[in-house]
């Protein structure tokens, strides 16, 4: 079954190929999904433009692919570098530098520390602190 459905699709894929080479020049006013089939008058043979949707099915099979759009990468956050001081809690520590020591857990965030990593902080350790814009 595969196969008779492979072969319908090279038909129609034909049929358009022909239908493309042969310059329909009413296209823009018919319907997406009517096609017409002319013989005769001033359209190439049939043979040439089998012969030329042969030669061109490759190239008309690859379509224009949209060029690559890389999204715009979030800027990392800006912070400066302060060392925890002796008796200094997280707590503390934001207090004094953002003036808000509710804002510990965004401080742990960007450090990348978790609850369990905030028990073992030790004097002179490194923290990131954000610089508020």
């Amino acid at each position: 079954m595969s196969g008779a459905r492979c072969q319908w699709r090279s038909v129609c894929v034909v049929a358009l190929l022909v239908l493309v080479a042969c310059g329909d020049r009413r296209a823009d006013a018919r319907a997406p999904d009517e096609a017409v089939f002319e013989l005769g008058g001033d359209a190439r043979p049939l043979a040439e433009v089998l012969r030329a949707a042969e030669q061109g099915s490759t190239a008309a099979t690859r379509v224009a692919k949209p060029p690559l759009v890389i999204p715009a990468t979030p800027k990392p956050p800006r912070f400066r570098t302060v060392r925890l001081g002796a008796g200094q809690t997280l707590t503390t520590l934001c207090g004094k530098e953002l003036g808000d020591a509710s804002r510990w857990r965004e401080v742990a965030e960007l450090n990348g520390w978790s609850e369990d990593d905030l028990r073992r902080l030790s004097t002179g350790t490194e923290v990131r602190i954000p610089i508020d814009r």
